[in-house]
């Protein structure tokens, strides 16, 4: 599906001086890009803390970065988006942004039917935490939520709900 996301493996951009790297649990690409002895800054970051919280750690770390920086995001998918909407609304244009999946494949799903967004989704099919409704987890994915979105499954047969594949572990 187009709208799904393709993530690269961490390399890192040859026309960029300056590296800034903003990571959350273990990533090998991060201590392999520590290792080629480049400009390169980490700035690690603990899952659980509030959106606001991270949106300020980005924010700072911007105010020593220049013109000739490339910025990386190293992680599960929820907190790839979340950097990538700080630094976008910060101005840095998309080009200079690399985004790196690691760690858990859990999905962040947004109920089409009651707006909710439901965190650490890692099965096909999941109750949504809001309206009770089973939701099948679509591969459409919207990048200004930074969700995949879930449609209700027993639309046409109600109450019949197929068994779950965990696949997003």
């Amino acid at each position: 599906m187009k709208s799904k996301p393709v993530y690269k493996p961490l390399d890192l951009d040859t026309s960029a001086r300056r590296h800034i790297i903003f990571s959350q649990g273990p990533c090998e690409g991060v201590l392999a890009a520590q290792s080629l002895g480049s400009e390169v800054h980490v700035v690690a970051i603990q899952d659980g803390l509030p959106d606001t919280y991270t949106a300020v750690l980005v924010e700072d770390t911007l105010a020593d970065a220049g013109l000739d920086t490339a910025f990386y995001a190293a992680g599960p998918e929820r907190f790839l988006w979340e950097i990538e909407k700080t630094l976008r609304a910060a101005g840095i244009e998309q080009d200079r942004i690399l985004l790196h999946l690691s760690g858990s494949k859990a999905r962040r799903v947004y109920c089409v039917h009651c707006q909710t967004i439901n965190e650490y989704v890692t099965s096909t099919v999941y109750r949504c935490e809001q309206c009770a409704a089973y939701l099948t987890v679509r591969d459409h994915f919207s990048r200004r939520m930074g969700a995949y979105m879930g449609v209700v499954i027993d639309a046409e047969e109600p109450g019949v709900i197929p068994e779950p594949e965990m696949i997003y572990v």
